[in-house]
């Protein structure tokens, strides 16, 4: 999906007396710097995407009448993405129209920077049933037994880039070496075995 920087609607109690350009077309400020129909149009973006793959195999076998085996396997597999260009928006005040002053950021954005995370989530259910059910004239015999192995891998990958050279190319290759930083990156793994009978 594709989202604006920022929440607009966040100044919707600002008073209509700070604008968000001058008479003559130019941006202005807004309140506190805080314009944010200029930040929207700054050329700043949040683009995220997700993707889920899930299915269920089972069989089952009966080696006698009143024996059944079942056995279920039950993958699934997620991935998510997300992508945040930041990028400076200037504007000059109202009185210099020529712009020979140094400007002001919207946002006191100074600087482009691009974060991005990417979550990969795989997981994997094995189970099997055993159910026998025994009639003897008017008794009977009912036996369940269940099993199940359940196995779970996520990585997160979260990184962050500033000081671009150019705030046009949203690539995190364009950063500086030294200024590209993991910014939350991890691993986790879940495993177990349960079992019942009755």
């Amino acid at each position: 999906s594709d989202n604006p920087i920022i929440d607009p609607t966040g100044n919707i109690t600002n008073a209509p007396i700070y604008n968000a350009f001058h008479q003559d077309g130019r941006l202005a400020g807004g309140r506190n710097n805080g314009n944010s129909y200029g930040r929207l149009h700054s050329g700043s973006f949040s683009n995220s995407n997700s993707y889920n793959l899930s299915a269920k195999i089972g069989v089952y076998v009966k080696p006698i009448n009143d024996l059944k085996i079942t056995l279920n396997f039950a993958p699934n597999f997620s991935f998510s993405e997300t992508k945040t260009w930041s990028k400076p928006q200037p504007y000059w005040a109202f009185d210099d129209p020529n712009q020979v002053q140094a400007p002001q950021m919207i946002f006191q954005v100074l600087e482009a920077s691009l974060g991005e995370s990417r979550s990969n989530t795989n997981t994997f259910t094995k189970q099997a049933f055993i159910n026998y059910d025994k009639v003897f004239g008017d008794h009977t015999i009912g036996l369940v037994a269940g099993y199940e192995y359940f196995t779970s891998k996520t990585e997160n990958l979260n990184v962050r880039g500033d000081k671009f050279l150019s705030a046009d190319f949203p690539y995190l290759s364009q950063a500086p070496a030294d200024r590209v930083f993991d910014n939350g990156s991890s691993v986790g793994e879940i495993a177990y075995v349960s079992g019942f009978g009755r």
